[in-house]
Protein backbone atom coordinates (compact mmCIF):
# COMPACT_ATOMS: atom_id res chain seq x y z
CA UNK A 1 0.00 0.00 0.00
CA UNK A 2 2.95 2.31 0.88
CA UNK A 3 4.75 1.72 -2.22
CA UNK A 4 1.61 2.14 -4.23
CA UNK A 5 0.71 5.57 -2.49
CA UNK A 6 4.12 6.35 -3.22
CA UNK A 7 3.63 5.67 -6.81
CA UNK A 8 0.65 7.51 -7.11
CA UNK A 9 2.47 10.70 -6.03
CA UNK A 10 5.31 10.23 -8.04
CA UNK A 11 2.83 9.81 -11.51
CA UNK A 12 1.31 13.26 -10.33
CA UNK A 13 4.13 14.88 -10.06
CA UNK A 14 5.55 13.65 -13.74
CA UNK A 15 2.01 14.70 -14.52
CA UNK A 16 2.13 18.75 -13.26
CA UNK A 17 5.35 18.71 -14.71
CA UNK A 18 4.95 17.47 -17.96
CA UNK A 19 0.99 19.48 -18.08
CA UNK A 20 2.81 22.81 -17.11
CA UNK A 21 4.88 23.88 -20.66
CA UNK A 22 1.49 22.47 -22.45
CA UNK A 23 -0.58 24.84 -20.97
CA UNK A 24 1.31 27.73 -21.20
CA UNK A 25 1.44 27.80 -24.88
CA UNK A 26 -0.46 29.86 -26.60
CA UNK A 27 -1.45 31.04 -30.10
CA UNK A 28 -0.42 34.26 -31.99
CA UNK A 29 -3.62 35.28 -32.55
CA UNK A 30 -4.03 35.57 -28.15
CA UNK A 31 -0.56 36.53 -28.19
CA UNK A 32 -1.39 39.51 -30.23
CA UNK A 33 -4.39 40.39 -28.45
CA UNK A 34 -2.50 40.59 -25.00
CA UNK A 35 0.20 42.83 -26.83
CA UNK A 36 -2.57 45.34 -27.74
CA UNK A 37 -3.91 44.92 -24.56
CA UNK A 38 -0.46 46.07 -22.65
CA UNK A 39 0.00 49.17 -25.05
CA UNK A 40 -3.50 50.15 -24.35
CA UNK A 41 -2.59 50.21 -20.45
CA UNK A 42 0.81 51.58 -21.13
CA UNK A 43 -1.11 54.46 -22.62
CA UNK A 44 -3.56 54.92 -19.84
CA UNK A 45 -1.24 55.12 -17.51
CA UNK A 46 0.74 57.57 -19.56
CA UNK A 47 -2.51 59.92 -19.88
CA UNK A 48 -3.39 59.83 -16.28
CA UNK A 49 0.39 60.34 -15.10
CA UNK A 50 -0.05 63.80 -17.13
CA UNK A 51 -3.11 64.59 -16.18
CA UNK A 52 -1.63 64.48 -12.81
CA UNK A 53 1.89 66.17 -13.25
CA UNK A 54 -0.98 68.44 -14.70
CA UNK A 55 -2.61 69.43 -11.35
CA UNK A 56 -1.20 71.36 -8.87
CA UNK A 57 0.04 69.86 -5.67
CA UNK A 58 0.68 72.07 -2.86
CA UNK A 59 0.46 69.33 0.10
CA UNK A 60 3.05 66.62 0.92
CA UNK A 61 1.36 63.32 1.20
CA UNK A 62 2.72 60.94 4.24
CA UNK A 63 4.25 57.99 3.31
CA UNK A 64 2.81 54.78 4.60
CA UNK A 65 4.90 53.09 7.00
CA UNK A 66 6.74 49.81 6.04
CA UNK A 67 5.61 46.69 7.10
CA UNK A 68 8.19 43.77 7.89
CA UNK A 69 8.98 40.52 9.90
CA UNK A 70 8.31 41.71 13.38
CA UNK A 71 10.10 38.00 14.57
CA UNK A 72 13.72 37.51 14.65
CA UNK A 73 15.85 36.03 11.54
CA UNK A 74 17.13 33.10 14.43
CA UNK A 75 13.66 31.76 14.37
CA UNK A 76 12.74 32.12 11.06
CA UNK A 77 15.65 29.77 10.63
CA UNK A 78 15.05 27.79 13.38
CA UNK A 79 11.30 27.01 12.41
CA UNK A 80 12.80 26.52 8.64
CA UNK A 81 15.21 24.30 9.91
CA UNK A 82 12.57 21.77 11.92
CA UNK A 83 10.35 21.83 9.16
CA UNK A 84 13.25 20.38 7.02
CA UNK A 85 13.80 18.05 9.60
CA UNK A 86 10.05 17.03 10.30
CA UNK A 87 9.54 16.30 6.64
CA UNK A 88 12.80 14.15 6.22
CA UNK A 89 11.36 12.16 9.04
CA UNK A 90 8.41 11.88 7.64
CA UNK A 91 9.33 10.54 3.57
CA UNK A 92 11.79 8.04 5.94
CA UNK A 93 8.62 6.78 7.41
CA UNK A 94 6.58 6.42 4.70
CA UNK A 95 9.39 4.97 2.48
CA UNK A 96 10.03 2.35 4.83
Amino acid sequence: MKKLMLLVAMLAMVLIAAATPTMAQNDKAAKQAQKAAKQAQKAAKAEAKAAKAAQPSDKIKEMPKTGGVTINASLLGLGAGALLVGGGLLVRRVTR
